[in-house]
């Protein structure tokens, strides 16, 4: 099972340190393996974090340098992460805010047990309609 939590702090991490080049390009890749004890994820078990990352590229929330097929075969301790995908930037718009994510959480418990596949796009709904 996936802790949501862990997953949108892991998409956040990501997110505010994946460098850009001044192309706008991700220059400099983020290993899986490198994140498991930094700060913002350190109230995380391991395997939160693993599971948690699975998550995200099931979802196509973040950029890996090859086929998503190809890394969830490989597993996720082997991630290798290049990017928040425009799927992902969309997600952290509406779940960023500690008070919609809360709302989120709170008003629709239930669709974190959902379809993995529909989980964001019901989130990115349901987000956009309480920000309203």
């Amino acid at each position: 099972m996936v802790n949501e939590d862990c997953a949108r702090d892991l998409l956040q991490y990501l997110d505010s340190c994946l460098e850009i080049s001044s192309t706008g390009k991700r220059v400099k890749p983020i290993k899986l393996k490198k994140v498991l004890h930094e700060e913002p994820l350190s109230n995380y078990t391991s395997d939160d974090i693993y599971n948690a990352a699975e998550y995200l590229v099931k979802l196509g929330l973040v950029n890996l340098p090859i086929p998503r097929s190809t890394a969830l075969k490989g597993g996720a301790r082997s991630y290798v992460f290049t990017g928040i995908s425009a799927k992902g930037t969309e997600y952290l718009k509406v779940t960023r805010n500690p008070t919609t994510w809360e709302k989120l959480k709170s008003h629709f418990p239930s669709v974190f047990n959902a379809a993995i596949s529909s989980i964001s796009s019901f989130i990115l709904q349901a987000g956009i309609e309480l920000l309203k």
